[in-house]
């Protein structure tokens, strides 16, 4: 018995142990950590950078030639410090130190396939490759294995030519290159820096809003103290965009789940609950905690919520939400729209601008009933503890039985005497759903999803 009461005793100090490093992971992450300033970024000019970059064009057109591929567009990744740039002029070639054993370039072409902030038909951009597959992280851990040794811990450059500027302003992508870069430097801005430089401009035979904003492309990257050079036809470079601080976020930003949830707490739902106020919006900030954890607990980003960011959260909520009303609720003809409060709210939450909404920490991180969140700057895995369903065993427990399943958050495992399920309602869901995938983007996916529901 006394050894029971022990191991539970060690249980809770780790318990209590792993929430107070949370804590302080989150609080690295505030969004007011203050920005960095590299070394001496005066040293990294046209004339310095253009030898690395010469090579890894022509890096890029032999791998581009091996592959096969047609297309004008690749992308060179490439980790350095400034001693080797310095060195480059004297290189014939890339040393094997860069292209050999532990490679410290990468080369990437758009591709095709279903990725979360991408909208169909269109390919995903090696930019958001680099940054969302690991590319970028590779390299950099190849650089700081051979650094191992080296004593001088040298300031790394991380090079990146692309033969369009990254994208941006492209209204029916989903994402934004330029964004992702953007927000990719300024998180890591005090370890490295990052210098892009493209050729051209992509424009093509498309007019309209599907060609690159370049103004806005070169405006991104500023706001991520990426230095910036645009390769001329004649082969020299021009400085496009000078070093200046990432940019911060708003002193006063607040949270993604605080704005959603006020927003869904203004919503009239006399007809459809019948908590009190009090838990009802204890329920709602549950929901909120719930859906955001689904969404967030397996993303690869971090940071701001930027276009493609938003996109992703977009699609991954409409659906799984519509999972959490056909699994957990009951929809009542005489409870009609239960979906649009919550496609109100995550429309309008989305809206908002990245600078000033951020994702939100809990403050109370054991309580998945809570409604207090601070603005979090790091890898969204890191918002939650665990599942806030894990939290209460899978059910929530602020349901009424008198009428609380027309209440589209209330389980309905906890509910007394629940609607029977007639066809009406399973039309009602089936149509709700189908709404629901046409919004998110997967109409052609949406019978699988509904039969995996």
């Amino acid at each position: 018995m006394l050894t029971k009461v022990r191991l539970a005793s060690r249980a809770g100090l780790l318990t209590v142990l792993f929430v107070a490093v949370s804590r302080i992971w989150n609080n690295s992450y505030l969004a007011d950590k203050p920005a960095t300033t590299p070394g001496n970024t005066s040293v990294i000019t046209a004339e310095n950078v253009q030898p690395i970059f010469d090579l890894m064009v022509e890096y890029g057109e032999a791998e581009k030639k091996k592959a096969g591929s047609e297309k004008h567009q690749f992308l060179v990744v490439l980790a350095t410090s400034k001693s080797e740039m310095e060195e480059s002029p004297q290189w014939e070639r890339l040393p094997d130190s860069i292209v050999g054993e532990f490679p410290r370039i990468d080369f990437l072409l758009n591709t095709n396939g279903s990725y979360p902030c991408a909208n169909p038909g269109h390919a995903l951009h090696g930019e958001i490759v680099a940054v969302d597959f690991g590319c970028f992280e590779r390299i950099l851990q190849n650089f700081e294995r051979q650094l191992l040794n080296d004593n001088s811990k040298p300031w790394q450059l991380l090079f990146v030519y692309s033969y369009y500027v990254p994208c941006s302003g492209i209204s029916d992508i989903g994402y934004s290159c330029a964004e992702e870069l953007m927000n990719f430097a300024r998180n890591r801005h005090d370890e490295f820096g990052v210098i892009v430089a493209y050729s051209h401009v992509f424009r093509a035979d498309i007019v309209g809003s599907r060609k690159t904003n370049e103004e806005r492309s070169l405006m991104s990257l500023k706001e991520g103290g990426i230095i910036t050079f645009h390769r001329q036809k004649k082969g020299q470079y021009q400085q496009v965009v000078e070093y200046s601080p990432p940019r911060k976020v708003a002193e006063n930003a607040t949270s993604f789940q605080q704005n959603m949830n006020e927003c869904l707490r203004n919503f009239s739902t006399a007809d459809c609950c019948a908590l009190d106020a009090a838990d009802r919006s204890r329920l709602i900030s549950f929901f909120t905690n719930d859906v955001t954890f689904r969404c967030t607990s397996k993303s690869f980003k971090t940071g701001l919520l930027t276009e493609g960011a938003k996109n992703e959260l977009w699609k991954c909520m409409m659906t799984v939400t519509v999972s959490h009303f056909v699994n957990n609720c009951y929809i009542l003809a005489t409870c009609r729209s239960e979906m649009s409060p919550v496609t109100k709210c995550l429309r309008q939450t989305l809206q908002l601008d990245m600078w000033s909404v951020l994702l939100g920490s809990q403050v109370s991180p054991s309580d998945p009933y809570s409604g207090e969140w601070k603005p979090f700057d790091g890898p969204w895995k890191s918002l939650y503890l665990q599942s806030p369903m894990e939290d209460v065993n899978g059910k929530p427990v602020l349901c009424k039985s008198d009428d609380s399943s027309k209440w589209p958050l209330c389980p309905t495992d906890l509910v007394d005497n629940p609607a029977p399920w007639s066809t009406t309602n399973v039309l009602m869901l089936m149509v709700t759903s189908l709404m629901a995938a046409v919004v998110a983007g997967k109409r052609k996916t949406w019978m699988v999803d509904w039969l995996r529901l």
